[in-house]
């Protein structure tokens, strides 16, 4: 799990132009993430890792609607 974990936040960081502290603040959670929808039966890592940017962005999105 964590190298889909790192896969998800080097590429959101390299994507976005993210700070490693922002990366870093979110690792547990898209972690726990990842977990239920490996919990709930995707064994798939390139599914988790498309799944997991899908999750950070739109937590991003999120944020920053709320940020303006």
């Amino acid at each position: 799990m964590n190298e889909i974990v790192e896969r998800c936040l080097n590429t959101l960081g390299m994507m976005q132009g993210v700070s490693r502290q922002y990366l870093d603040e979110h690792r547990d959670e898209l972690t726990g993430y990842l977990e239920k929808l490996q919990a709930d039966g995707e064994a798939d890592a390139n599914r988790l890792a498309v799944n997991g940017l899908t999750y950070l962005r739109r937590n991003m999105k999120h944020e920053t609607s709320r940020a303006a």
